[in-house]
């Protein structure tokens, strides 16, 4: 860029260009502008961010330790994962069936009844989604448990079967609330 205006300007004169006028002054402000964001339902979201952040931290951990996890800790973390992102799912789905009586930890008077649309309509939760993603939350586990039992070829067990199958059913859970 130098070279070019190197070039065009002859070499060493000064360009007429005033730093102020381009930038503005610095001190300056000139009003702060709005912007428009899409609500976000964080209840709708949270079983998969369960389900991914269970994925990454188990990745993170096996990876970071110099010996192996243990089967018995790899399992029971896959296990207690996809428990945990059914439980996540209760709320949503007494919300979407409009349940009059909440959950000990939600209370229904907090978000309205019914099928809803969250992160500017990007995603569509109602019945059918919230009861996949319960049934895929409990099949994690159930898998988690078939998985403890079949090792690889050497007789080994090995963390990246339980990650695939963590990450992976976050994306299957993701499918039913795309609009």
């Amino acid at each position: 860029m130098i070279g070019l205006l190197a070039q065009v300007g002859g070499g060493t004169q000064q360009l007429p260009v005033d730093i102020e006028q381009l930038l503005g002054s610095l001190g300056e402000q000139t009003g702060a502008t709005t912007v428009a964001a899409p609500s976000v339902s964080w209840s709708a979201l949270v079983p998969l961010i369960v389900l991914t952040l269970g994925g990454l931290l188990l990745l993170t951990v096996a990876s970071l330790l110099r010996d192996r996890l243990s089967p018995v800790v790899v399992t029971g973390w896959t296990v207690l994962v996809g428990v945990a992102a059914f439980a996540t799912s209760l709320p949503v789905w007494a919300q979407v069936q409009g349940w009059e009586s909440g959950l000990w930890w939600w209370d229904p008077a907090d978000s309205p009844s019914g099928a809803f649309s969250t992160l500017g309509g990007a995603l569509g939760v109602d019945g059918f989604s919230v009861l996949l993603t319960m049934l895929i939350s409990l099949a994690v586990a159930v898998s988690a448990l078939v998985l403890a039992g079949h090792p690889d070829g050497a007789g080994r067990r090995h963390v990246e079967p339980q990650v695939l199958l963590l990450l992976a059913s976050r994306q299957t859970v993701a499918l039913p609330l795309l609009h």
